[in-house]
């Protein structure tokens, strides 16, 4: 819930969902790197190897096809700029597609966002100081 409202007060507004294929990646026990722990050992989510480097291209080429704009879903979505759709190994193992929302848990996501937000303004009318750690 702190990272929550501290994405609430700082405005954040995602164009990914998650660290993976930006600066956190996973490395499988042959060196291989994959957008996140979660695909290490997957050659389909290999983006390099500690061997040879990141695979820039590879890596760029990931990223502009999952920005949060690519998903149609969402576009419509209120909690669309913390959530970004969800995370990519959900939607690989459910749709087979790294590039899906996450479908099945957006009332999830979008009652624990009401639930920080709330709580947020709760913090904010009761105990401000306590948003001042956030700047």
């Amino acid at each position: 819930m702190k990272d929550t409202i501290e994405e609430i007060h700082k405005g954040v507004s995602k164009a990914f969902p998650c660290g993976a294929g930006l600066g956190l990646m996973g490395v499988a026990t042959d060196g291989e790197l994959a957008l996140c722990h979660r695909f290490a050992g997957s050659d389909d989510h290999s983006i390099g190897s500690v061997h040879g480097g990141l695979d820039r291209q590879r890596q760029f080429e990931f990223l502009g096809h999952h920005h949060v704009a690519n998903k149609t879903d969402c576009s419509t979505c209120w909690a669309r700029p913390l959530c970004a759709g969800g995370c990519y190994h959900e939607a690989h193992v459910r749709y087979g597609d790294t590039g899906k929302a996450n479908l099945h848990y957006c009332d999830w996501i979008r009652s624990w966002t009401d639930t920080c937000l709330k709580v947020y303004g709760e913090i904010a009318v009761k105990n401000p100081d306590y948003l001042e750690q956030f700047e």
